[in-house]
């Protein structure tokens, strides 16, 4: 969100509170007061990608649509919107496989591009992300961001928006 408003002196902490506490570092429950600021909004609408725009993507060689959900959601195994499967032509990387479960964080910069890899979306000239509403492909998003890509848009309506309009095509790998 910060990126979109064109803010991109900010931060995630990686791995959160916990990660942060377990490592030992500095944590204060006092109350702390910061000077006002100003925060100049630039907007960058090319991060967000509505409906047309995803329809316009399909059978675009040129648009990689990015699924962030479980396989099942991707594969329409597990129904979980009003329509089940995914937008045709999408790609899966589900958020949780960019995780090291171990410590809560993102995956290390020499392990993240295998996980993007057999989706190509390293490679694509554009990289649209969703999921069910925009919170799990924020997170891929994001990863894709600290590999260097800056071609990724994020379609915060996902599946929410696009399973309730029938007229809208939907991919599963069965039968319906």
């Amino acid at each position: 969100m910060l990126r979109l408003c064109g803010f991109d002196n900010c931060f995630v902490l990686d791995g959160g509170w916990r990660k942060w506490c377990k490592e030992g570092r500095a944590v204060s429950s006092e109350p702390t007061c910061w000077p006002p600021g100003s925060f100049p909004i630039r907007p960058r609408p090319h991060l967000l990608a509505d409906k047309q725009q995803v329809q316009a993507a399909l059978g675009d060689n040129k648009t990689l649509l990015l699924h962030a959900l479980p396989p099942p959601v991707f594969s329409g195994a597990l129904k979980v919107f009003a329509r089940a499967g995914r937008i045709p032509g999408s790609r899966n990387v589900f958020c949780d496989w960019l995780i090291d479960t171990a410590n809560g964080a993102y995956l290390n910069q020499d392990s993240l591009p295998d996980v993007f890899g057999p989706s190509r979306a390293l490679n694509a000239p554009q990289v649209i992300t969703y999921c069910g509403g925009g919170i799990a492909a924020s997170s891929v998003a994001l990863a894709l961001v600290m590999l260097g890509c800056d071609n990724v848009a994020l379609y915060d309506g996902s599946l929410a928006e696009w399973t309730a309009d029938p007229a809208l095509p939907m991919e599963t790998d069965f039968p319906q």
